[in-house]
């Protein structure tokens, strides 16, 4: 029987969109000091900077909570 673990599917899927949008993030702040100089480039790599790190907060945070839900199931199971 294939035992299919949603939570591990789910954890190395925001693990490798943290991963992405961190190498996205490096991207953008390399594409901010370079191109200084055009103040309009730089405000909208600013604000792309932005929500970028606060995307990646976010599936940190749900990370970590899927984490909390998965230790906890697996005490459950223990207990029973």
């Amino acid at each position: 029987q294939g035992k299919i673990d949603t939570g591990k599917d789910t954890r190395k899927y925001h693990k490798t969109y943290i991963v992405e949008k961190t190498t996205y993030l490096n991207t953008l702040e390399y594409e901010a000091k370079r191109m200084k100089e055009t103040d309009l480039h730089a405000a909208s790599i600013e604000a792309e900077l932005k929500k970028t790190r606060e995307e990646i907060a976010a599936m940190e945070i749900v990370n970590g909570r899927l984490q909390v839900y998965r230790n906890v199931a697996q005490q459950e199971g223990v207990r029973r």
